[in-house]
């Protein structure tokens, strides 16, 4: 599997890999947890694209358009 991501903790964690097989499958009879996720996935997205929005603007100023 290819790693896409980096995490590093700031403290001892213990972690779990969980396959898609069951993370599918958690969020089918979790479906608390699939809106949860969803929220948090939708916000992060938003907060990103905002982010890019301010660099493009800043962008356009510096190419005076």
């Amino acid at each position: 599997n290819k790693r896409i991501v980096t995490a590093i903790a700031r403290d001892h964690v213990e972690t779990i890999k969980i396959t898609r097989t069951l993370f599918h499958r958690m969020l089918e009879e979790f479906p608390d947890l699939a809106a949860m996720l969803h929220s948090r996935i939708s916000r992060s997205v938003q907060e990103f694209v905002s982010k890019l929005e301010v660099v493009q603007r800043n962008l356009d100023r510096a190419d005076g358009t």
